[in-house]
């Protein structure tokens, strides 16, 4: 099932796969214990790869990083040998978890690790997927020029063998880049690149994430009542995934316009309901550099409009929220 999936995860009917593994989850999960009690590392490598993207968009992050983990550590005992080609998958599976986790230190671990192997087997498609979390690691990390190099071999490397998916999530790295050091006109080019892209494949999760970012930069230009459409548009398009790490960070986005209009209660209370949906869904605060920055900015500017007990008060009004009734507070303008 799971690989059979993999290839709808990012395509057209992502919903309904995504959906479909969310109904099998404790099947997968019983699966996937069994066939590593049994030592069967190859099948279970191939099924932690095919969950990634699940495990991601649907912020199961430390089950599938355990899981990689345990495949990994069996390999590494030397209880049986995984095939390099699998193996290849796996590590750029970790990587992606533990970027989405905040370890940056890991992903660029693991990211380097594939990077290696997949060029020792020419394994391309391997080498561009790492050299991908690579930049987006780097940038994260604030290391621009190294972002840049990684994320520039990553795309042409992706544009030869043809994958439009992969290029695509390129391009909003180096557009991330190109907002941090606020070039707008260089950054809605490659988001627009990107999200045409995106368009073609279907993936609705990174559609969502290319238009936070064009919301963000409507944001940063004053164009309020812009990036609050943008912002609700990915707030539905989140909720309709299950991707509530999505929702979180669009809740934060709602409270720094908000914020930026000085409505600083509702900006407070957004930020709140934001902490809420990270504590019920397991999932990190704003970790990197450039969504570290807007976060840090929002909330700035909420406190310096309100009392601290006031605000404090308001946050806490926030964190009592559902996750439902969080997503309905942010689309009521």
């Amino acid at each position: 099932l799971p690989e059979t999936a993999e290839p709808h995860l990012i395509g057209l009917d992502q919903m309904h796969w995504l959906n479909r593994l969310e109904l099998e989850h404790n099947n997968l999960r019983n699966a996937l214990n069994g066939l590593i009690d049994r030592a069967e590392l190859n099948r279970a490598a191939q099924l932690c790869a095919a969950l990634r993207h699940f495990w991601v968009v649907h912020a199961h992050l430390d089950e599938g990083r355990r899981n990689i983990e345990r495949v990994l550590a069996d390999w590494e005992d030397g209880t049986i040998g995984t095939r390099p080609s699998v193996k290849v998958r796996l590590l750029n599976a970790a990587g992606c978890l533990t970027f989405y986790q905040g370890d940056y230190t890991a992903a660029r671990s693991y990211f380097e690790s594939a990077l290696a192997l997949s060029r020792a087997i020419s394994d391309q498609h391997g080498a561009a997927f790492a050299l991908d979390g690579l930049g987006a690691e780097a940038a994260n990390c604030d290391n621009r020029m190294r972002a840049r190099t990684y994320a520039q071999q990553s795309l042409q490397l992706s544009r030869a063998i043809g994958d439009r998916w992969l290029g695509a999530i390129t391009l909003i790295t180096l557009g991330e880049l190109a907002r941090l050091e606020r070039d707008y006109e260089q950054a809605v080019r490659l988001y627009a690149e990107s999200l045409a892209l995106l368009r073609q494949v279907g993936d609705r999760w990174f559609i969502a994430i290319v238009r936070h970012n064009l919301g963000q930069v409507a944001q940063d230009q004053g164009r309020y009542a812009e990036a609050e459409a943008i912002h609700a548009e990915c707030l539905t398009l989140c909720r309709d995934l299950g991707n509530y790490r999505g929702v979180a960070m669009c809740l934060v986005k709602f409270a720094g316009v908000a914020a930026l209009r000085g409505c600083c209660e509702r900006a407070a209370c957004l930020l709140g309901a934001a902490q809420a949906v990270r504590m019920a869904t397991h999932t990190a605060v704003e970790t990197g550099a450039l969504d570290r920055l807007d976060y840090e900015r929002g909330a700035a500017l909420a406190k310096a409009g309100l009392a601290e007990d006031h605000f404090n008060t308001r946050w806490a009004d926030g964190c009592m929220m559902t996750i439902d009734e969080a997503i309905a507070y942010a689309l009521t303008l």
